[in-house]
Formats: C-alpha cells, sequence, structure tokens
C-alpha cells in the first residue's frame, strides 16, 4: 500500500465524476471547474462555501484532484467529523476510485475502523511477507498506526489534527500528510478548541506544501478568516455562496456563485414546549396525521430517550426511531444503515409514516431527507444546517400535507435552558431566538450568511446579554489556550518534542487524547458483557500494575468486545472499577460484568445496555 500510481483522473469535472451528465453539474461544481481552468498559478488553500445540498463533496474531491497534480502529491486524506459520517464518506471515495479505474484501496481511519472496514484488513493481512512475527506485522498494518501512509485514505479529523499534537508517531502522520491533499469537510462544525489544533495544522500544511481544500455549508465571517489567515494575510470576502482561492503566493480570489440548484423558502414555527417530552411527542403526532416522515432534533441524549418513551406511550401508528451516540458499537452501526435505508437516497424502503428521534449524530453529512425537522434550539449556523436534512431530495415522495418545508423550533418556556446550556453557550442559543423571533421565514441561500453572521455579533445581541457574551469570548480564550498547550508550536519556531518527552499513545480510545483533540470532559469506553464471555476474557488476563488487564490478540473475540462498547463521559463512571482492563486488540476498553445488560456496582448504581434506548444509569448523574 506503500507504492504512487500515477494520476489518471480526468480534467473536467465530468470526467472524474462520469456519473453526472453534463447538465447535472451544479453551479458551484462548474464554477469551481471554471476556476482551474482559468488560473495556471498553483492553488495552496480551497474554500468551498454553499447551502447544503450543492454538491460541495463532489466539487471539492475535483480541486482536490486538482491540486495534487498542480503539486504533484499522491493522493487525499477526507477528514470528516464523527466516524459515522466517516464511514459512509469511504463508500462515495471508493465508488470515485472505481469509476476511475484507480486499483489502489482507499483507507478508512479511525479508532472503530477495523470494525467496519474488515474487507480492508482482510487483504492486508494475506500479504503479509517476511515480516518478522505476524503479530509485529499486525500492529504496523493497523489504521492508526500507517494509514495515512497509503495514497488514498478518509478518516475522522482527529486523525489529521494528531500530526501537530505532541503524541507519538505524530510526525508518522505528518509525513502521511505531505504526500497529498488534505480535505477537510463540515468546517463550520469545529468549535474554538479543535479550531486552534485546526489552525496550527494549516500552518504545518503552509509550511509542507500539503495543499488543502476545506468544505463548508454555514461559516461565521470570523472563522473564515482564522482558517485562511496560514496561507495569506488578504482579508475575506463576504460573498456567499462562494468559491474563495489562495494560491502559492498568498493572493486571495473569491468567486461568487451567482446561482444555487437548491433554492427554497422554509417557514418558522416556534414552540415553547422544550424540556417538555409529552407536548413534543403531541406535536409530532399532530405533523404526521396525515403520513410523511419527522425528524426531532434534540441536544442531549438524555431528552431524546425521554422524548421517544413519550411518543411509546401516546402510542402511534409511524414507525419510530431512535439514534444517537450511546447505543453499543454494534448497535449503532445498524440503527445507522437503518436511518439512511428509509430515508436515503433510495425511495424504495421509505415509510408512509415515521418519526426519527435523533441528537447531533444526523446532522453532519447525512444524506437523509425529511419532511418535517422539528429542532431544539441551537446556535443560528447549526440551525441552519439542520434545515439541510429536509427536503433534500428532488424525487421524494411527500404527503399532501408537507407540499413546502417547515422548520419547527422549540424553546425553553422559561429562561432556563437546563442540559442544552452545557452543550452550547447560553449566549448563542438566545441569539439564535432573538433572531427567528424576527423571521418568519429562511430564504435559502439569501438569507444563510447574513443570519450565520447576526448570529454570532454580539452588537445584535438582545438588550442585557453583553455579560453573557463576555462569558463565552473567555470561554473560547481558556479552550484556545488548552489545545495550545499540546501542540508542536508553529513551523518556525524550535522543534519542541527534541528536548522534551512524549508518552502520550496515539490511539483515538485513549481517554488522554480523546480529551486533547475534543474540548469537554474525557470520556471512557466500556463494554458490559455477560458472564460467560467476561469468565473467557478473565481466564486470559494477567496483572497489570495491580489490576487484572487481558491483552487479546484474537481479532474475532475482540470484535465481539468492541462491538459490545461505548463511550461514556468520565461524570457517568466516577469511582467505578472496571472487572477487567482492555490491552492489545482491546486497548483502551474498560469491560464489566453484566447480567441482561445491567451492570451494578458494590454500591447499588447501576449501567443500563438497553436494546431500544441505548445507555441508561441508575442513581449515575
Amino acid at each position: 500500500g506503500l507504492s504512487r500510481q500515477a494520476f489518471s483522473f480526468g480534467d473536467t469535472f465530468c470526467s472524474v465524476w462520469p456519473m453526472i451528465p453534463p447538465t447535472g453539474v451544479r453551479p458551484l461544481q462548474r464554477q469551481t471547474e471554471a476556476l482551474f481552468q482559468q488560473t495556471n498559478e498553483k492553488i495552496a488553500l480551497l474554500l468551498l462555501e454553499a447551502p447544503m445540498g450543492e454538491g460541495k463533496t463532489e466539487a471539492g474531491m475535483y480541486a482536490a484532484l486538482r491540486m495534487a497534480e498542480q503539486w504533484k502529491k499522491n493522493g487525499f486524506y477526507v477528514g470528516l467529523p464523527t466516524a459515522a459520517t466517516s464511514n459512509q464518506m469511504v463508500e462515495r471515495i471508493r465508488l470515485l476510485l472505481e469509476q476511475n479505474k484507480v486499483s489502489e484501496r482507499v483507507r478508512l481511519l479511525h479508532a472503530m475502523a477495523w470494525l467496519t472496514d474488515e474487507e480492508n484488513a482482510k487483504s492486508d493481512r494475506l500479504s503479509i511477507e517476511d515480516a518478522e512475527t505476524e503479530d509485529a506485522a499486525l500492529r504496523w498494518l493497523e489504521p492508526v498506526r500507517r494509514g495515512l501512509l497509503g495514497s488514498y485514505a478518509v478518516g475522522t479529523v482527529d486523525q489529521a489534527m494528531m500530526s501537530v499534537l505532541l503524541v507519538k508517531y505524530g510526525v508518522l502522520r505528518l509525513l502521511g500528510l505531505s504526500g497529498k491533499v488534505l480535505i477537510i469537510d463540515e468546517l463550520h462544525a469545529y468549535d474554538a478548541y479543535m479550531s486552534e489544533i485546526l489552525r496550527s495544522l494549516l500552518e504545518w500544511c503552509k509550511a509542507l506544501e500539503i495543499p488543502v481544500v476545506l468544505l463548508s455549508a454555514t461559516l461565521p465571517l470570523e472563522k473564515k478568516q482564522e482558517m485562511l489567515s496560514p496561507f495569506t494575510d488578504k482579508t475575506a470576502g463576504t460573498a456567499y455562496p462562494a468559491v474563495t482561492a489562495v494560491t502559492a503566493s498568498g493572493d486571495l480570489q473569491t468567486l461568487p456563485i451567482l446561482t444555487t440548484a437548491r433554492q427554497q423558502k422554509i417557514s418558522i414555527q416556534l414552540h415553547e414546549i422544550l424540556h417538555q417530552p409529552a407536548e413534543i411527542a403531541r406535536l409530532a403526532h399532530s405533523l404526521t396525521t396525515q403520513g410523511g416522515c419527522l425528524c426531532i432534533l434534540l441536544n442531549t441524549v438524555r431528552q431524546a430517550q425521554e422524548v421517544y418513551r413519550a411518543l411509546q406511550e401516546q402510542k402511534t401508528d409511524a414507525e419510530l426511531l431512535l439514534v444517537h451516540a450511546q447505543f453499543p458499537a454494534a448497535q449503532r452501526d445498524r440503527i445507522e444503515k437503518k436511518c439512511l435505508r428509509l430515508f436515503g437516497p433510495d425511495k424504495t424502503s421509505r415509510p408512509d409514516k415515521a418519526i426519527l428521534v435523533s441528537t447531533q449524530v444526523v446532522e453532519q453529512s447525512l444524506d437523509i431527507d425529511m419532511d418535517w425537522m422539528m429542532t431544539a434550539a441551537a446556535p443560528m449556523d447549526l440551525i441552519l444546517q439542520r434545515t439541510g436534512r429536509m427536503f433534500r431530495h428532488d424525487n421524494t415522495p411527500r404527503p399532501a400535507s408537507a407540499q413546502s418545508p417547515v422548520l419547527h423550533v422549540l424553546l425553553p418556556s422559561t429562561d432556563d435552558f437546563g442540559a442544552d446550556s452545557f452543550v452550547y453557550p447560553e449566549c448563542l442559543l438566545r441569539q439564535s431566538i432573538y433572531l427567528l423571533r424576527q423571521k418568519h421565514e429562511i430564504r435559502i441561500p439569501e438569507d444563510l450568511a447574513q443570519l450565520v453572521a447576526d448570529g454570532y455579533d454580539s452588537e445584535k445581541a438582545p438588550p442585557g446579554e453583553l455579560e453573557s457574551w463576555l462569558e463565552r469570548l473567555m470561554d473560547d480564550q481558556l479552550q484556545r489556550g488548552q489545545s495550545s498547550k499540546y501542540l508542536l508550536g508553529s513551523p518556525g519556531k524550535a522543534f519542541r518534542p527534541v528536548r522534551e518527552r512524549i508518552d502520550f499513545d496515539d490511539l483515538e480510545q485513549s481517554g488522554y487524547l480523546s480529551a486533547k483533540t475534543r474540548f469537554g470532559e474525557p470520556s471512557r469506553r466500556i463494554a458490559l458483557l455477560e458472564p460467560m464471555l467476561f469468565q473467557q476474557l478473565a481466564s486470559l488476563s494477567e496483572p497489570l500494575l495491580g489490576k487484572p488487564c487481558v491483552c487479546l490478540r484474537n481479532s474475532t473475540l475482540a470484535r465481539t468486545v468492541w462491538e459490545q462498547s461505548v463511550s461514556i463521559r468520565e461524570t457517568h463512571l466516577k469511582d467505578l472499577t472496571p472487572g477487567l482492563i482492555g490491552g492489545g486488540l482491546l486497548a483502551g476498553i474498560d469491560i464489566f460484568p453484566s447480567h441482561n445488560g445491567i451492570y451494578r456496582s458494590p454500591d447499588g448504581r447501576e449501567i443500563i445496555f438497553d436494546p431500544e434506548y441505548g445507555v441508561l444509569w441508575k442513581g449515575i448523574l
């Protein structure tokens, strides 16, 4: 997988994407193609900003291939916000290479990739030759160790971010990126903490001549300028939608997109029933009386579980589906695939009446189409992002009651945002509510740029919000300060690791590292295992630092454990001692004994893996 192949992609957009006819090329894609046909100078960074559904992915891939040709690179890495979005994207990229008759495989890179990318793993293991031991060779072939050295890879943006952190093998990742184009999707999805790491990554990309493609649907101007700054000192333009190009010499060019394929008017209805599951369920029932597919998007797992339970209690004939991040890995994968099967581009399995209750996992890069969207209050850019999961496909059959898109926004009936304020700053929540109260509809794309700008402008805030905005500014500065402690530093400065000890692992499932690529409370991955499987692992364990550790090399058994694991916030696991510590292929997993999916601690607390609701807690905050 380390040999380099000559590019065989064509120069035109339709030659790269042969399944898209010339009449199907969208304005954003056409403008991107025109940019490369009209300029002779190398493009170092390209930013594509456009509403949801305008074909940014296809345009971004075309641009990446042209930039790879300009800079004589031999591949690309696509970084996405989550493992779920990476799993979907890798199939699209494999189809792209297949259509262009490129034989090299695409690697999937994230902590759980070896579970979902078994085809690559089997192929790699069959090709092991002249290795000192099979075990050493398998470790070398693990995606997190060498994935970025291959020509084509898709995964979480964390894999690229780790190349500029003080972690083991970080420089190996940077070496891998140096031979390819870096594509970062959903740029608007990253907070101040991650943005600081991404800005440092872009500085290294500039120094190492790594071309970069950035994709975003809704991006505040301040963040846009921040991401362009490593490549140019020119001021970013305000045009939207637009293609922004920075050349190797630092010149900046903004090409406005005058028309879009998707032009909509979305009606806005506000409901002061947030944190009232029964009322939300009643509203959902009333919307789907005549059929259709509704998505209810909440900001926390617990809220989603409560609304789902309320829908069940009110007895609906609609098909119900709950999706969030705290299902065991295998079950979550099945749920996400079902979600795509029911609401994705293929309409053959689309139900006549369905209600999807979800958290933010459906917000990013998930190609689903709903007839209605009901969303909890959120920052303005994310509310606009959520509208992109409604009236997305032209060929979707819709009920008579859903002939035009309507966004139902759930607001608290008081000033108390509850758990939502732990997810998003209260000043941004109040700002989006304040702006939405002034509008009856949102025009796409005309209103998007101004709404995003106003959503992050303290001067547009309602009276009395100055203190809240100052708190948000201080929090952002704190996040940036926290992330900067673990960065390599600017490329022009002394390389600190020469005189510092690096003893941090590079695995995503490491609690340390997950707390360093993402701000917030550290998480731990746990597995609840039934008695027979737990005893089987216990019989293989050995003491390590006074704790029983099972260092597993059997991939079949390890897969079984991983499929029954889930990532949990550290708070929920406070003072709970696992029965086994995972090592080898189980590195990063704490293993608890369970009976019928329930772990009971000696003091009476319970962790429950419920097959319908996901993880539940009793006696635990």
